[in-house]
């Protein structure tokens, strides 16, 4: 004859905490393997990022949606995975734009900067380096053409687009100032 028992309270919780792990588990599992794939895309066209590209260590993290410490590509699983769900050229920005910013270390900001302009200044110049690289995928990822306009409009003042000539020009305090949210 079986018996059926009914687990006790902490038995319950116990199962219900392991099934979070293992959907927690899942997702960043997930996640790496959509990094994965998009770093091995990037290498097929531009073989020239390989080293670097092997020296920044994805690490899934609660703290940053996206962000970089110079070893580290950190982002937030879930945060990855619903963008990519959107767009798959996601995860390929990512690395690309990321890569951009180790490789111009914009991990520093300069000595007496604002630390707001430095990071839209180092944004800018990241895309602009992105759009250089010419990756098929990314032609026609969403936001591209606002992306291209604003880029486009900034090289006719500034040839090339660097934090620091970006800083030196008007444009990224004009940009930060106008964000609606700026202090």
């Amino acid at each position: 004859m079986n018996i059926y028992r009914i687990p006790t309270l902490s038995e319950a919780l116990a199962d219900d905490e392991s099934e979070s792990q293992r959907a927690h588990r899942q997702s960043e599992d997930l996640a790496a393997e959509v990094l994965s794939i998009a770093k091995a895309q990037i290498l097929v066209k531009l073989r020239f990022l390989d080293r670097a590209m092997f020296e920044l260590k994805p690490l899934a993290t609660e703290d940053y949606p996206l962000a970089s410490d110079g070893v580290h590509l950190l982002y937030q699983p879930m945060y990855l995975l619903r963008s990519y769900r959107q767009s798959q050229a996601f995860a390929l920005r990512v690395w690309a734009h990321i890569l951009m910013h180790c490789l111009f270390r914009h991990m520093f900001i300069p000595v007496g900067m604002k630390a707001e302009y430095w990071d839209l200044a180092a944004d800018i110049a990241s895309e602009g380096m992105v759009r250089e690289l010419q990756l098929p995928q990314l032609q026609d990822a969403p936001g591209q053409r606002e992306r291209n306009e604003i880029l486009d409009a900034l090289q006719k003042d500034i040839r090339t687009l660097t934090a620091e000539k970006l800083l030196r020009s008007s444009a990224v305090q004009t940009c930060s100032e106008s964000k609606p949210n700026a202090a």
